[in-house]
């Protein structure tokens, strides 16, 4: 069954290579099916599964990569976090899209925050990849007075003055709401962004055939196309 999944990540279309996927994650994550079968399965996922997963975050579709990212995280073998690491060196200069994915489930394969990932995106030259920042530092949940907390703010900061208006108009929206509670909560006003990264993903992929793949050019255009006046890089 495993080599089958496998078969269908590496080579099979979108379609059915989401279903292997969900699959996998059906039989590799306790309390879905049969205990000892969970166990039985696990036992070999990392010879017979993960490594037709680490070539499916190379796949040519995007929605293939993003599954597999999150099969990763879900099927939860720490020492799988490698994978994920190698992916985002890969994604850092072309998938913004992704990016924020495989942050979200590296918080949950290492043993503690790493905020490396998330200080590199905001120190992206790619626009995008900057606003992919916002997303990502989501995964992190937090406090006040933590060091999430701090470095949820210390994010929002930088990107408050990005030379990216709708960056920067959603990184004062999330400051403001991160504030919001505290004493500096009057300092920093609550004005809703005209258009945020969430939407520009659920707008664009809303658009992209699930076979497709997408180029940051094409993304770029895509944001110019709902901000035709503000093109700043």
């Amino acid at each position: 069954m495993l080599r089958g999944i496998s078969e269908l990540v590496e080579h099979g279309a979108p379609g059915p290579a989401h279903n292997a996927l969900t699959l996998a994650r059906d039989l590799g994550v306790h309390g879905i099916v049969d205990r000892d079968l969970t166990s039985q399965v696990r036992a070999e996922m990392p010879t017979l599964l993960f490594p037709a997963l680490q070539r499916g975050l190379r796949a040519t579709a995007y929605a293939v990569r993003a599954g597999v990212v999150y099969t990763i995280g879900k099927l939860s073998f720490d020492d799988q976090a490698q994978l994920l690491r190698d992916a985002f060196e890969q994604s850092l200069d072309r998938d913004p899209l992704l990016l924020p994915r495989i942050v979200f489930e590296l918080h949950w394969l290492m043993p503690g925050p790493d905020w490396s990932y998330v200080h590199r995106l905001t120190a992206a030259p790619h626009r995008l990849i900057r606003w992919s920042a916002l997303a990502a530092v989501e995964a992190y949940p937090c406090a006040p007075g933590d060091d999430a907390f701090a470095q949820k703010r210390q994010t929002y900061e930088r990107l408050a003055t990005d030379p990216f208006e709708p960056l920067a108009a959603e990184s004062r929206h999330r400051l403001a709401a991160l504030l919001r509670g505290t004493e500096e909560h009057g300092s920093h006003q609550l004005v809703e962004p005209g258009l945020t990264f969430e939407a520009v993903e659920l707008r664009f992929t809303n658009t992209l055939p699930p076979a497709a793949d997408y180029t940051l050019e094409q993304l770029d255009a895509f944001v110019d196309s709902l901000t035709p006046r503000q093109r700043d890089d």
